[in-house]
């Protein structure tokens, strides 16, 4: 039996592995990542917020043209770490509607620190119609280069992405960093499916993974990886951190005396956020303002959790009241959401001070979000599905009329339609997940995300029209760059049906590669099964000995794969 390997000794959270694996994959995956990963990104990107934020800009600008206030250079607005481009696009198409005199004067410059996620929004039909008003622009955020000046800058889940992050806390007046000590576990084990057949990786194995120029096979093996990771904190005295300039410990110590904490509470902080946040304060036109939400915490009445795992990436909780000590130091007035841990947070620093109207505006229009409905709303389907009583059309009925109860901000959030649509796929409501899936691209346009099309296709699929059902399922694959490997699940099964063999085995093997469930033995027993229609029980045999070899060197193993590893090995008896 093998001890933990220490792989990365104690560090600061933005050097740490689990770090490295969650910035590699904001910065390679594009837009996909928001639905491969299931981040919460809806409720920040909805009809509402979009409402909100034009209705400041509106008022703003009112009150400065009043003033005799002229934008001869055009009205610039910016946003920082775009991501799907949906929040842009609400805000586009409000101006050009119900605000056309701004919008003839308005550029809005949409900018994300991916290449390739500039690349995509660029790219789409979605943004044609405002062409003479957008500009696609790659900024780095924690750098941000204007190239004219904002009256607006706004983000949204941008400070939580950010990698460079420590985790602080102070205690009897001395700062201290929580560093991190990164480990493989005892006898740690992933299967390696990037090419095939699979192949068991021991500690050395996924050291040398982990620690390769290359994130491509690291990128594809995340998932795994990330179960296999151990994690030790221990806390350091500021003053001995080595990797932390001068200009950051005095910026530290200036957030000591502000804060004036009572309790070491551990907080995120990073250096370079708060220089984002003072620059675009600087560069912001006169009478401009920033606005963004994030997830975090206002108040030292709330014990903070310092990051949320989606997958292979993390989403960092942001210290509000560390920032508002920057908006306080400029002079610039300052206003701040109290919501409770797990909703947004959205704050507005304003440089033209004591405006009554925005500051009104901001506190009625900023409301928490919608998680808490969404989640209470699933578990009540899930309750109605899994009951013994009614007709399959009196639980439609009910789940119809639940839904239907929902404010109408939720009823088209973004992770309760997908999970929603695919539950009811799951449980054979064809025709019903048919119809919230319609919902995703009418409110979300080309984040649609895989759950649309593979609940389409699966529509499809019951209704007997196969060949639109492998359009949809492709269209699956496609949309998340290929590693959607729910889609090729789907696929295969439409391939069985077809008895096309060839093309299941090759779907099946795609998915090994992608997939994030484990299945590999059960992969891989069904491609045997494929394989003997194919070309007869030979070749089945010697893909049951691949199964049999893997599954018995794992040391640890699900109940379901031993029951793949079982039916090899009856198999290979007969």
């Amino acid at each position: 039996m093998s001890a933990p390997l220490v792989i990365q000794p104690y560090s600061s959270r933005f050097e740490t592995i689990r770090t490295q694996l969650s910035r590699e994959a904001f910065e390679n995956y594009g837009i996909e990542i928001f639905s491969t990963e299931k981040i919460p990104f809806a409720d920040r990107t909805g009809p509402g917020f979009a409402k909100n934020l034009v209705k400041l800009l509106t008022v703003r600008l009112k009150k400065l043209k009043r003033s005799g206030r002229s934008f001869p250079d055009g009205i610039h607005i910016y946003e920082l770490g775009a991501g799907t481009g949906i929040l842009a696009k609400r805000i586009l198409y409000l101006l050009k509607n119900n605000h056309p005199e701004i919008y003839r004067q308005l550029v809005l410059h949409l900018s994300d620190i991916s290449k390739k996620t500039v690349a995509q929004l660029k790219a789409l039909d979605s943004f044609k119609e405002y062409r003479d008003h957008i500009s696609f622009e790659v900024i780095d955020a924690v750098k941000p280069a204007f190239t004219h000046k904002p009256l607006l800058v706004y983000f949204t889940n941008l400070i939580d992405s950010i990698p460079h992050q420590r985790h602080i806390f102070i205690k009897d007046g001395q700062i201290f960093e929580v560093q991190i000590q990164t480990s493989l576990k005892k006898d740690a084990q992933i299967i390696d499916a990037t090419s095939y057949p699979p192949k068991i990786l021991e500690q050395k194995e996924i050291s040398d993974v982990i620690s390769s120029p290359s994130p491509t096979g690291r990128l594809i093996l995340a998932p795994q990886i990330l179960t296999v990771l151990e994690e030790e904190a221990k806390p350091l005295p500021i003053n001995v951190v080595v990797n932390i300039s001068k200009k950051e410990l005095e910026d530290l110590d200036g957030l000591k005396s502000f804060l004036n904490r009572d309790r070491p509470l551990p907080f995120n902080y990073s250096y370079p956020v708060r220089t984002m946040i003072r620059e675009i304060i600087q560069g912001l036109e006169e009478g401009g303002f920033l606005l963004f939400s994030d997830f975090g915490v206002t108040s030292q009445k709330y014990a903070q959790s310092l990051y949320i795992e989606f997958v292979s990436v993390i989403a960092f909780s942001v210290d509000f009241p560390s920032l508002a000590q920057i908006a306080e130091t400029a002079g610039k007035t300052c206003y701040l959401t109290d919501n409770p841990p797990g909703f947004p947070q959205e704050m507005l620093i304003d440089t033209l001070p004591g405006d009554k109207q925005i500051r009104d505006l901001f506190k009625r229009e900023s409301i928490g979000g919608t998680q808490t409905q969404a989640r209470d709303f699933m578990e009540n389907v899930k309750v109605i599905l899994s009951g013994n009583e009614g007709e399959k059309s009196r639980k439609s009925e009910k789940i119809d009329r639940l839904y239907q109860s929902l404010p109408a901000g939720t009823k088209i959030d973004y992770l309760l339609l997908n999970e929603l649509a695919l539950l009811l796929t799951k449980a054979s409501f064809h025709q019903e997940a048919s119809s919230y899936a319609d919902l995703i691209p009418a409110n979300y346009d080309h984040a649609v995300g895989i759950i649309y099309y593979l609940v389409k296709g699966k529509f499809e699929q019951e209704r007997g029209d196969l060949k639109e059902a492998e359009k949809f399922f492709k269209e699956a694959i496609a949309v998340e760059g290929g590693r959607g490997f729910l889609a090729y699940v789907y696929l295969g099964e439409l391939y069985w049906q077809q008895e096309r063999y060839r093309e299941y085995i090759e779907v099946v093997k795609k998915y090994l590669k992608y997939t994030r469930q484990w299945g590999h033995l059960k992969g891989m027993v069904s491609i045997a099964a494929a394989q003997e229609r194919l070309f007869g029980a030979e070749a089945a045999r010697q893909t049951l000995r691949r199964v049999v070899a893997i599954g018995r060197n794992l040391k640890t193993i699900s109940d379901s794969e031993k029951e793949s590893l079982r039916q090899a090995e009856q198999w290979l008896k007969k």
